[in-house]
């Protein structure tokens, strides 16, 4: 199941903002997505493992040269926020990485309630 949570992720990463190859370091810029999960609360456990893969996902993504978009190399900053397993600390979490953060996508959450919480922010 956490292989193919992995693997998923890296292809919805890669989809979305599309795989780019190795260039130097001075031509890539940083893209910072916001990670939102309950990483305190009921059944944060498994939302823990959750973040590990995002971030795995990423990695992986950096050491393949970051992603393209707009012709433009970037390196994904994951900035990781807590829900704390509630629909108000996913609005909390997502103004957060909106308005202090300024992250441009944001990716997580499993649960409807927390999901439109932060779809209400954005």
């Amino acid at each position: 199941m956490k292989k193919l949570f992995l693997i998923s992720c890296v292809m919805v990463l890669g989809v979305t903002l599309g795989f780019g190859s190795a260039e130097p370091a001075e031509k890539t810029k940083t893209l910072k997505v916001g990670v939102i999960w309950g990483l305190t609360g009921p059944g944060s456990q498994q939302q823990l493992a959750w973040k590990d893969a995002v971030l795995l996902c990423a990695d992986y993504i950096n050491q393949k040269g970051g992603v393209t978009v707009k012709g433009e190399k970037y390196r994904i900053q994951c900035v990781v926020e807590d829900n704390k397993n509630s629909p108000a600390g996913s609005v909390d979490a997502a103004t957060k990485l909106e308005h202090q953060e300024k992250v441009k996508f944001i990716v997580g959450l499993v649960v409807p309630v927390q999901l439109e919480g932060v779809m209400s922010v954005r």
